[in-house]
């Protein structure tokens, strides 16, 4: 420990020794962290931070496929109903479709976003309500339409009432009651604008003859799979089931297959390759200023040959001396690291400003603990990255060398041309050697 306070000392002298420069070293350092710990909060967010439902890993989306159409479709009323009753492979499920409603009363008329939804939603994606104790549309919506509020909606449009629950509300015309209240933060689907409440399909939805509705397809289907069934098991389960399905009813479901997708990968699909590339952007830019950091620590280096030599002459091994720079290099980074991290924050605020509106997850966006450990280790990283090389050539000392001039006065200097031009021109020793 004395050592490391002796190091830490030595290099914040050494730093000190030549504020302009270190204050370049650091800056350009900053803008290269920051610049990659602002876009690695975007990538954090929306690419490996897990969804914010239980077990995320066991959540799919089914989709139906058609050879005349290669894109997938969304999945009829009826499929959906013999998926998940046919399937050994599915624990639970659930069918929804996003709908705009009128909310009226004795407040001001709004329109709210709504998604309709068709089995136990909230058990499927495993977030009970905060409020009340939810709905399950089979059972409710064949009896009484019902809602669950979203956090937000909850907060602005009820003023965050506790007594909400159980009242009736008024959409579109129709009567429905609230059932519950979500906690803060819940959002399904992950989609802009966020959802303001989740409802049952109500009586007769579909009317009396669900088998009508086969071909139209217009619901998505989220499932939730047995605990150790693996994704392709159930894609051949479901394989088998459309198969039979389209043999049944061949008018509606020739040809007509399954897809299962996991939800991370459906959720941030479309977007993770231009951010992984966007990342790989930043630490190029980073990997620049490394090199040009490199560069600078050279230049300062040549005018610390004396320093290095007189060390090296009073016994510092070369180990000892390359520890020391290298300790040096990474005050520099980690100040760097710091200012970068700063700069970071305000450098989200205008990501966000900046990203679509249609970038899933940006509500999650920011600088978290998993973000500032990323700026610790990228700061480390590259104060060992830029400081080696550098600290590796200045450690080179040759002692014994009568006409070496690593840190000498410039007479010294003079002396080594001197030696040099007897040797190439004159092959003989020069006055200046004697």
């Amino acid at each position: 420990m004395p050592q490391i306070v002796r190091d830490l000392s030595h290099a914040f002298r050494s730093i000190t020794a030549k504020p302009w420069l270190s204050a370049a070293i650091v800056l350009t350092l900053a803008l290269g962290i920051g610049a990659n710990t602002a876009v690695f909060s975007v990538v954090n967010a929306v690419l490996l931070r897990p969804l914010p439902y239980r077990d995320g890993d066991r959540l799919v989306w089914l989709w139906s496929t058609d050879p005349k159409n290669p894109t997938a479709q969304w999945v009829s009323y009826s499929d959906f109903q013999d998926f998940r009753a046919q399937s050994r492979t599915v624990e639970s499920a659930a069918a929804w479709f996003g709908y705009e409603m009128v909310l009226t009363g004795n407040l001001e008329p709004q329109r709210v976003q709504v998604i309709v939804t068709y089995g136990d939603l909230f058990s499927v994606l495993g977030v009970p309500p905060a409020l009340g104790t939810g709905y399950h549309a089979e059972r409710e919506g064949a009896q009484e339409r019902a809602i669950v509020l979203s956090h937000r909606f909850w907060a602005d449009r009820f003023g965050a009432n506790p007594e909400i629950v159980g009242r009736s509300v008024t959409l579109s015309g129709n009567s429905y009651r609230v059932a519950g209240v979500m906690p803060p933060g819940f959002q399904f689907p992950i989609q802009t604008p966020p959802v303001d409440l989740w409802a049952t399909i109500g009586p007769d939805q579909f009317g009396s003859a669900p088998q009508q509705q086969r071909s139209v397809r217009g619901m998505e289907v989220i499932a939730r799979l047995r605990p150790g069934v693996e994704l392709q098991r159930a894609q051949s389960e479901l394989n088998v089931v459309a198969s039979r399905l389209g043999q049944e009813y061949p008018e509606s479901n020739a040809n007509v297959g399954v897809r299962i997708v996991p939800a991370a990968a459906h959720v941030t699909g479309r977007v993770s390759r231009p951010l992984l590339v966007l990342f790989a952007a930043v630490g190029f830019v980073l990997l620049i200023a490394c090199v040009n950091v490199a560069n600078l620590l050279l230049a300062r280096a040549a005018d610390r040959r004396r320093e290095i030599a007189l060390r090296a002459a009073l016994g510092a091994s070369r180990a000892r001396i390359v520890g020391q720079l290298v300790v040096e290099s990474l005050l520099l980074a980690l100040a760097g690291g710091g200012l970068g991290a700063l700069l970071a924050t305000w450098g989200v605020e205008a990501l966000v400003a900046l990203v679509p509106g249609d970038l899933p997850r940006a509500g999650d966006i920011g600088v978290d603990r998993a973000v500032l450990a990323f700026t610790l280790i990228a700061s480390v990283g590259t104060g060992m990255l830029f400081g080696l090389a550098p600290a590796w050539h200045a450690s080179k000392v040759d002692l014994t060398s009568p006409c070496r001039t690593a840190g000498a006065p410039r007479r010294t200097a003079r002396v080594r041309v001197g030696c040099a031009a007897c040797w190439w021109w004159q092959k003989s020793p020069s006055p200046w050697c004697s």
